[in-house]
């Protein structure tokens, strides 16, 4: 066998080995799945990719695209590291992963609002990646998810709050005021009270009682005076010399008692006794 020849064998076994080899390198892949088939309003979907041919720690850029059949307005929002996404937004704002740190899955949603919706119904979804310098790839399937929109928010009409007419506080009645009762004036040691004026009718003879009267009167210290209509004239003027004739007499009958009393007190004696014997013996020997 000549040398080119075993050259040529080498050289097409080492062929066969190497090209196989580097297109499984070169290509790689993602195959999608969900659990979800329904959604509804801003209910949130996870999906699963699997990956292969990828190198370990390459940095990849994915996100959700919904669409309907036959047309290529894609929508969606992905779930990134900042927030939700927009499939609309540019690449490098887009979710990025590494290759081996990453759980290959990914959270989306619809957007109703992008121009893309079309309303309620069937739309398809598929996961769109980028790699190296921004190489656009489509995951190998499609999912069927069939989205409802929300339910309208019911608007409450707001009711007219009466208003309230703030009421008065009731400000503290005044205290009573305690009435001072006048004080009574003290009567100095040197007060003397005025004498005490009574007017009593004067009889046209003078009883014992008013004789008795005016003597009480007097020995008060009082003044009696007479009044129009009873006594006639002043006591210490026209009455004058009548109550002295009373006073007199009061005084002679006084005099009599004690004399009285005093012979009454001698009888009770021996010098009364004897007297009286020496009277009777000279009336016998008159006799």
């Amino acid at each position: 066998m000549s040398c080119r020849r075993v050259s040529s064998i080498v050289g097409c076994v080492m062929f066969a080995f190497l090209f196989p080899f580097t297109r499984v390198a070169a290509g790689r892949s993602v195959s999608i799945s969900s659990p979800v088939s329904l959604l509804f309003g801003d209910q949130e979907m996870v999906v699963t990719a699997s990956v292969s041919g990828f190198t370990e720690g390459e940095t990849v850029y994915i996100k959700g695209a919904f669409f309907q059949n036959g047309t290529s307005n894609y929508f969606g929002l992905t779930n990134g590291t900042d927030g939700w996404v927009k499939n609309s937004a540019a690449n490098a704002s887009q979710r990025a992963v590494k290759i081996g740190q990453w759980d290959n899955t990914m959270i989306v949603k619809s957007d109703f609002a992008d121009s893309g919706y079309k309303g309620e119904g069937d739309y398809s979804f598929k996961l769109r990646y980028y790699y190296g310098s921004f190489t656009p790839e489509w995951s190998l399937n499609t999912l069927t998810v069939t989205i409802n929109e929300p339910d309208p928010t019911a608007t409450s009409i707001p009711t007219s709050t009466p208003t309230v007419t703030p009421t008065r506080e009731p400000t503290n009645s005044p205290e009573p005021t305690a009435t001072r009762v006048p004080e009574l004036p003290i009567l100095s040691p040197a007060y003397t009270p005025k004498p005490t004026i009574r007017r009593i009718p004067t009889p046209t003879t003078p009883s014992t009682f008013a004789i008795l009267e005016v003597t009480a009167i007097a020995s008060e210290g009082g003044v009696v005076e007479g009044s129009q209509a009873g006594m006639g004239e002043d006591y210490t003027g026209g009455n004058k010399q009548a109550a002295h004739s009373w006073v007199f007499a009061l005084l002679f009958v006084g005099v009599g008692v004690g004399l009285l009393a005093f012979a009454l007190a001698l009888n009770q004696t021996d010098v009364w006794k004897n007297l009286i014997e020496q009277s009777q013996k000279e009336s016998h020997s008159s006799d």
